[in-house]
């Protein structure tokens, strides 16, 4: 009896498996799998990445920041790929505040239409942003140290030449 049952079950799930529309899915590819930025604060950055369907389907891709909205700008957002075509994504940041940051922009792949329940796919590229404050004061202190060193080596120098010139004629 148990046998029989199974049976039921293998052959309800065969018939919905053959007689139903299918599902499709859609395939993407992504390079580089993460993204490292060094910034500076208040100061636009950029890199890109390459998002590639490797799918026999042609298919429509949204591009977004799962966080950092307002501060990740990515061209273009959204966009439709042939089979085994390819699209350069630009990434821009800009953050006003120093530290380390983390999250993922997500790329989500459709299957433009047909018929059935459509699947889409996806993957997440870690990116991470590492942003610093440009002392500026740091470099006015380095150009007036260096400046004062010459000055002081210039003096010390006709300092030197004097005393010499009053050597040789005494």
């Amino acid at each position: 009896m148990l046998k029989i049952r199974n049976y039921k079950w293998f052959s309800l799930v065969l018939f919905f498996l053959l007689w139903t529309n299918s599902a499709l899915a859609i395939g993407v590819g992504v390079k580089p799998k993460e993204i490292n930025l060094q910034a500076i604060v208040g100061r636009e950055v950029i890199s890109e990445f390459l998002v590639v369907n490797v799918s026999k389907e042609p298919a429509y891709y949204q591009i977004y920041a799962d966080g950092l909205e307002k501060e990740i700008k990515l061209e273009p957002t959204d966009f439709r790929l042939e089979p085994d075509g390819s699209q350069i994504v630009k990434v821009k940041v800009n953050l006003k505040m120093p530290g380390r940051f983390n999250t993922n922009i997500s790329v989500v792949a459709r299957p433009l239409a047909g018929t059935g329940l459509a699947a889409a796919s996806g993957v997440k590229i870690p990116i991470t942003i590492v942003v610093s404050v440009w002392l500026w004061w740091v470099g006015l202190i380095a150009a007036l140290l260096v400046a004062c060193l010459g000055l002081g080596f210039g003096v010390k120098l006709l300092i030197a030449k004097r005393n010499n010139r009053l050597k040789t004629k005494v």
